[in-house]
């Protein structure tokens, strides 16, 4: 049976939580427990965000409280409008993170039958510590580098296949689309963009939003390699400067990595651009739709190699 991180950051945060609060004479100290393991989130800053969260929720959460056992007394009457007004409010100002722990720290004040400033104090302390010992906890997390290395290599060596596979269509040699090899990189990007994510929110002082932003960049060229698939079904027929463009793409999947800006592929396209613009036009329809096909399909292509350079500037 495996235990996880986040099992054993629970089961040491939230006893740790109420041992402090009965040592310093809390009251109720296993709310600071409950408090712990429900802000105990996946990443440093969500337990941050949620903490901060929860404490103005506790502020708006007593005002409430203080008016609301004040005209009706300490009952479950009470309790009820208390949950009526505060559950709205917080909805009201998204503040939805603080309901459940909120509503069981106001309702210890039916027990206490007052509202004093000791109180009070006390179910701030019991958030705070609770929080506290969540945000402790989740000082130490996992190194990520090498897993998102290790996804941008899957994903490169993805596309490069799927320009590989491109090329030998655009040749018209019999081969399968690269619809199967498209799909497999949209599932690993996907994967990719949540552990990006998680890695970015670990760290509080410096900018680690590069996978983020290099993953996002792959997106988009995926998204063009997809249009630029469709549209290879539709070409019959290519020309010299279509074998060309294949050859284009074969340089491209050959020359594909992280540094690449594509300013030299670019240029030759542009070369190819200058042909078409000085060559006679088609002397029958399927050689206008083939040749408008591959000028759409050379756009397309332009635009996947925009992408990289955009993100390189």
């Amino acid at each position: 049976m495996k235990i996880g991180l986040r099992t054993v950051k629970t089961a040491i945060s939230a006893p740790i939580a109420i041992f402090i609060a009965q040592q310093i004479g809390l009251l109720n100290p296993a709310s600071a427990g409950i408090i712990a393991i429900l802000s105990l989130t996946s990443t440093k800053r969500s337990t941050l965000k949620v903490g901060f969260e929860r404490l103005l929720s506790l502020t708006l959460a007593l005002v409430i409280a203080f008016v609301v056992y004040h005209l009706v007394g300490y009952n479950a009457l009470s309790f009820g409008l208390f949950l009526l007004v505060f559950i709205t409010l917080s909805n009201q100002f998204k503040l939805n993170e603080g309901i459940a722990v909120n509503s069981v720290l106001i309702s210890q004040f039916i027990t206490y039958k007052e509202m004093t400033v000791s109180n009070v104090l006390n179910a701030y302390f019991l958030m705070i510590l609770g929080v506290g010992c969540a945000l402790l906890a989740n000082l130490y997390m996992p190194d990520l580098s090498k897993t998102l290395r290790s996804k941008q290599a899957n994903i490169d060596e993805g596309i490069k296949r799927i320009l590989h596979k491109m090329a030998t269509e655009l040749m018209k040699q019999q081969v399968p689309s690269a619809q199967a090899e498209i799909v497999a990189v949209k599932d690993e990007l996907s994967a990719a963009r949540k552990w990006s994510k998680t890695h970015t929110e670990n760290h509080f002082f410096s900018d680690e939003s590069y996978f983020q932003s290099y993953f996002s960049m792959r997106e988009l060229q995926i998204q063009s390699l997809e249009r630029m698939e469709v549209i290879l079904q539709e070409i019959e027929r290519v020309d010299n400067k279509g074998l060309e463009i294949a050859h284009i793409l074969e340089e491209t999947a050959s020359e594909f990595s992280e540094a690449n800006d594509g300013k030299l592929l670019l240029d030759k396209l542009q070369k190819v651009y200058y042909y078409y613009r000085q060559t006679a036009l088609p002397i029958n329809r399927q050689e206008f739709e083939d040749r408008a096909s591959l000028f759409h399909f050379l756009q397309e292509f332009e635009h996947f190699l925009e992408i990289k350079k955009s993100f390189l500037s």
